[in-house]
């Protein structure tokens, strides 16, 4: 017997609500918006006071205005998980927006990185500290030149998704 859900996602049935005409109504539907609502809310505050204690003790700039960027991120996607779910028709718009999101807190990341490879140089500026960076070849197997890349490091990696015939 193949268990089969009760709804069928047509514009028909009206999601738009918890309550309906006889007041709460739980289906699985709207439980999940409540669990992801919830967490979502979770997420939110937790991330508020972390801003904020970074934001209180905002001592080295261009380190923290990056971390507080990134930090910025679980919020970000719970929010859009949670309109995804609450609004998913529309869940391609929202999905545009944390692809986006993503690639700007990746953006942050790197530029984190970047601030602490700095402060190690002399200099404080990123060039010099990869400038000093010794130069050492890459072990035999890793080379990108190696006949043996393809058989020790690609084929593992791309023959699961082969699929059979």
């Amino acid at each position: 017997m193949v268990n089969v859900c009760p709804e069928d996602n047509t514009e028909a049935i009206d999601q738009s609500s918890f309550w309906d005409e006889n007041g709460l109504h739980w289906d699985y539907h709207r439980i999940g918006w409540a669990i992801s609502g919830g967490c979502a809310l979770i997420t939110l505050i937790i991330t508020i006071f972390s801003v904020l204690g970074h934001a209180r003790h905002y001592y080295v700039r261009s380190e923290q205005r990056q971390i507080i960027r990134i930090l910025y991120m679980p919020p970000v996607f719970a929010i859009i998980s949670f309109f995804s779910y609450r609004f998913f028709r529309s869940y391609t718009y929202y999905s545009l927006v944390e692809v986006i999101y993503e690639s700007f807190v990746l953006s942050a990341f790197l530029l984190l990185i970047i601030q602490y490879v700095a402060q190690t140089a002399a200099s404080r500026t990123a060039e010099d500290a990869l400038a000093r960076k010794d130069k050492t070849k890459l072990p035999i197997p890793v080379r990108p030149t190696s006949s043996k890349l393809l058989v020790t490091h690609l084929f593992p990696v791309l023959l699961p998704s082969i699929p059979p015939n």
